[in-house]
């Protein structure tokens, strides 16, 4: 298993850089990235501050590319991560029993904003999504067990016209061809708080307030 941490600051990747079982991915700094690039590729929030597309994009960006990258190293059994998360290596185990596309982490959220999740009874394990009553976001941690899911999945996302973020993709991709249908309850993998909430995401400045680890979504 190869688990690859996302990640574009040494202070954040010296919490893992000890640990030989994560590999670091160098991912895109969304600064960096023109204003055309994003208005060209990138559907946004009319809202947005140019500061947080340009984040977004980033973020994007890096999953995209560590998705590239497996598929043309035809890397299997590999879990991806944010380089916010602690990972509870103990319940790896129960990843030997899956062969598609996993959340190890996330947020549930209803069927549309207006709604709030409805996910019904929830196993210890291996759960399935119901797209008509909740989606996960966040894209914080996940699991690909072969290299052909993450060439369906960049495909899916890189042939569109415009793309949005990276957890609105995989929310998208729950919803319609449910390419991604599973997820770990509780969290094998939470968010590290005093990182995430420095995040773009969760931060000062941000509509979204982050009220614990999200071990339970």
């Amino acid at each position: 298993m190869e688990i690859f941490v996302i990640n574009i600051s040494d202070e954040r990747w010296n919490r893992y850089a000890d640990d030989p079982r994560f590999t670091r991915w160098v991912g895109c700094e969304g600064r960096e990235l023109s204003q055309s690039f994003i208005k060209d590729n990138y559907i946004t929030m009319w809202n947005a501050n140019e500061s947080h597309k340009h984040s977004v994009a980033g973020c994007s960006e890096s999953h995209l590319s560590l998705l590239k990258h497996i598929y043309e190293n035809e890397i299997d059994d590999a879990i991806i991560l944010e380089d916010d998360t602690i990972v509870d290596f103990d319940r790896l185990h129960i990843l030997k029993n899956i062969n598609e596309f996993c959340y190890l982490g996330g947020r549930f959220q209803g069927s549309s904003l207006k709604h709030k999740p409805h996910t019904g009874i929830l196993f210890e394990g291996i759960n399935t999504i119901n797209p008509s009553t909740f989606t996960i976001t966040g894209a914080h941690a996940y699991y690909i067990p072969h290299h052909q899911i993450a060439c369906d999945i960049y495909h899916d996302i890189m042939f569109r016209n415009k793309r949005r973020a990276i957890d609105a993709e995989y929310r998208r991709l729950q919803k319609g061809n449910k390419i991604i249908k599973k997820f770990i309850y509780p969290a094998i993998v939470e968010l590290y708080l005093p990182h995430a909430n420095n995040g773009f995401t969760f931060n000062a400045s941000s509509n979204y307030k982050l009220k614990d680890t999200n071990k339970f979504y």
